[in-house]
């Protein structure tokens, strides 16, 4: 048992079960003792807040991981969460009915632009918008 990562799902790695009798399972969230929902935090953070940023030393560290539990927690949606933060699921904040209409709204008035947009543009002989966007 693995999780889903490049290290453990690969070819040289596949090679290595080749009649041995193994049978390799990756854990995905269906396997209780799995850690691949804190596998998916950590590559947050890895790629998207210490990637490309220079760590001077163990305080700045620990600081950015503050940082990112605070952004990861109040201020990300996630999907699972049907587009909530974990700060508002924790504290009953988010209501999902209000959020779904929310997203019609904006889906709404997007696709009301886009064919504004590309009625300006047939309607002109040179039109400088691109069309159907």
């Amino acid at each position: 048992m693995s999780d889903g990562g490049g290290v453990n799902c690969n070819m040289e790695a596949k090679k290595i079960f080749i009649g041995r009798n193994i049978l390799h399972q990756v854990a995905k969230v269906h396997i209780h003792f799995s850690n691949s929902m804190i596998e998916v935090v950590f590559r947050q953070l890895i790629s998207k807040f210490l990637k490309r940023i220079i760590i001077n030393g163990y305080d700045h560290l620990v600081k950015l991981i503050e940082n990112f539990v605070e952004e990861y927690n109040s201020n990300i949606p996630h999907s699972v969460l049907n587009g909530a933060t974990p700060v508002e699921v924790f504290n009953g904040d988010f209501c999902e009915n209000k959020f779904k209409n929310f997203v019609k709204i904006g889906q709404s008035s997007a696709l009301n632009q886009r064919q504004i947009n590309n009625r300006q543009c047939i309607n002109k002989n040179n039109c400088t918008k691109p069309c159907f966007t």
